[in-house]
């Protein structure tokens, strides 16, 4: 105890000299970022004020709404973290939305309005907001059949209304599939629409782009790349789908959808549409490859955090809405599928993530803690994505997480558990992990999309070994 009574001594003696050199910088929505970002005279964006910091240094953010992608030029370090809070406890909203104006009426019968929308994050990948309402891309049908609704009750309306759609013969025409919902429709109906289908094992959503359409069937190519034929061909197809992404499909108050750089919506309140907006950004934080960052208090509306080989960095207190959003199978590996956390010894603490159509922490490397967070109504996509998924790889440079005390819920799979990544699991071979704990949770409603599957899984992991014998 002796030998550590002088280094004890000298950091509590460098501690004040320390916050003397600690500089606080305010960013507010009536500011301007030629501004020296003080209290009266602060920055108008958090990036501005952001490139200000240094270690040590905090950034306020006071109360209002933010369109930007944060980014960091600069780490902290252990003794000096870089901060950005809220402003004593303000409402902070950073969005990855923009507002569509320039609304004129497009079809009067069927109260279709349009305005330009000069973007898109790709097919699937929009998602368009009245006020903070969530609207739904046109789809069909409007309501699910009988008997395929949704086990749970009070879910929002981003879940699947799937119809009585099958796949009657895999083997020979496996992109044909049949439906008395399409009867009578004319030729060619739904082309160019996007397929969503769970059929006979129904591990996962797979999707399609319909080549071709007459009443009763529709032909779909460009088909996801797995499950889509893994059959039982013994039995018949008792399948479920929906199409989505066509003008054909807007017929609801609520419904949008984005053509030509023009967006078509059928407002809710029956008048000319106001206050929307759509998103444009995936992301509201970026920290990749950066140490020692610290974010507390704030909102993200319709964005996401990546976090790519990123170490010592937390989020606490923070809350997450339409994290990620996609229908299209093969999305699922690849873009912003949720919160993406890789390096080591990051952790979200006290906080809430909600609404991703795919995970709600993806999470790769090491040592990283999660830690009294709500999850909530993640993978509703239905395409192979959990509350919390941890992806391996070929070697133990992975694992050793911490997960405690969290509420995790109404996910289209599983509440937690690994992909294999790396070689290993491709062959099918035990994937090697560090050991995490998994403590003190509370989990409820899983699967709710699929037909064969476990709530916690651990996919070709080596289960360690007890006494000698392999688990």
């Amino acid at each position: 105890m002796k030998k550590n009574t002088p280094t004890l001594l000298l950091a509590l003696l460098l501690a004040p000299l320390a916050a003397m050199h600690a500089a606080e910088f305010h960013v507010a929505p009536n500011g301007n970022d030629s501004n020296p970002g003080t209290i009266t005279q602060p920055f108008a964006t958090i990036q501005v004020g952001v490139n200000r910091l240094q270690p040590g240094d905090t950034l306020l953010v006071h109360g209002g709404v933010y369109r930007e992608t944060i980014t960091f030029p600069r780490s902290g370090t252990e003794q000096k973290p870089i901060m950005l809070r809220s402003y004593k406890d303000e409402k902070v909203v950073i969005t990855g939305c923009e507002p569509v104006t320039g609304w004129t009426l497009h079809d009067a019968a069927k109260n279709i309005w349009k305005a330009p929308m000069p973007w898109t994050l790709g097919t699937g990948r929009n998602q368009v907001f009245c006020g903070d309402e969530v609207l739904i891309e046109a789809r069909f049908p409007n309501q699910p059949s009988r008997g395929l609704e949704m086990p749970v009750s009070g879910l929002s309306k981003l879940w699947p209304t799937f119809g009585e759609f099958a796949n009657p013969e895999p083997g020979k025409q496996p992109g044909r599939i049949v439906s008395g919902l399409l009867d009578g429709q004319p030729d060619n109906f739904w082309k160019g629409a996007l397929y969503l289908g769970i059929h006979y094992g129904g591990w996962s959503v797979q999707t399609g782009v319909i080549e071709s359409s007459k009443s009763g069937e529709i032909i779909v190519g460009d088909r996801g790349p797995i499950h889509w034929s893994a059959v039982h061909t013994s039995t018949a197809d008792d399948g479920r789908g929906m199409i989505v992404g066509h003008m054909n499909a807007l017929d609801q108050p609520g419904e949008w959808h984005w053509q030509d750089d023009v967006l078509y919506l059928i407002p809710l309140s029956g008048t000319k549409p106001d206050n929307v907006v759509a998103k444009r950004r995936q992301r509201a934080f970026d920290l990749s490859g950066r140490e020692q960052i610290r974010v507390e208090g704030v909102s993200v509306h319709a964005g996401s955090a990546r976090l790519q080989d990123s170490a010592d960095c937390v989020f606490d207190r923070c809350a997450f809405e339409f994290v990620s959003h996609f229908t299209k199978a093969g999305d699922s590996t690849s873009g912003d599928i949720g919160i993406v956390v890789s390096g080591h010894d990051n952790a979200f603490l006290n906080s809430t993530i909600r609404y991703s159509a795919g995970a709600g922490i993806h999470l790769r490397g090491l040592r990283h803690t999660v830690h009294n967070c709500l999850i909530n109504e993640t993978d509703y996509s239905g395409h192979f994505l959990f509350s919390l998924y941890l992806e391996g790889a070929d070697d133990f440079l992975t694992g050793g997480h911490t997960f405690t005390y969290n509420t995790l819920c109404n996910v289209g799979h599983s509440w937690y558990g690994n992909s294999p990544g790396g070689s290993r699991g491709r062959w099918r071979s035990p994937s090697l992990t560090l050991a995490n704990l998994f403590a003190h949770n509370h989990a409820f409603n899983g699967t709710l999309l699929a037909r064969d599957w476990g709530s916690i899984t651990g996919r070709y992991f080596s289960g360690g070994n007890l006494n000698g014998v392999p688990g």
